[in-house]
């Protein structure tokens, strides 16, 4: 009985038998390079995340409330002026 990794052996056998890969060994590579390009994105998404707090920090910040009543102002200005 394989239980849970028979769950992971049929869609392998599965993409070989189709012609996507060579073996399974391939199969398994191209899941490690897809997990490897998914812990560089979460890193990277990390980053962007802290750097953004650290600009925020240095130049301030502005509610979410406050950043709306702003964009609701320059557009009641926009349509004001085009009438």
């Amino acid at each position: 009985m394989l239980g849970a990794l028979g769950s992971v052996i049929r869609p392998q056998a599965a993409a070989v038998a189709e012609g996507r890969y060579r073996d399974r060994a391939e199969v398994v590579a191209a899941g490690v390079a897809m997990l490897g390009e998914r812990d560089a994105a979460q890193a990277a998404f990390l980053a962007s995340v802290l750097a953004a707090e650290d600009e925020a920090e240095r130049e301030g910040y502005v509610s979410g409330e406050e950043m709306l009543a702003r964009i609701r102002a320059r557009l009641a200005d926009k349509r004001s002026a085009c009438l």
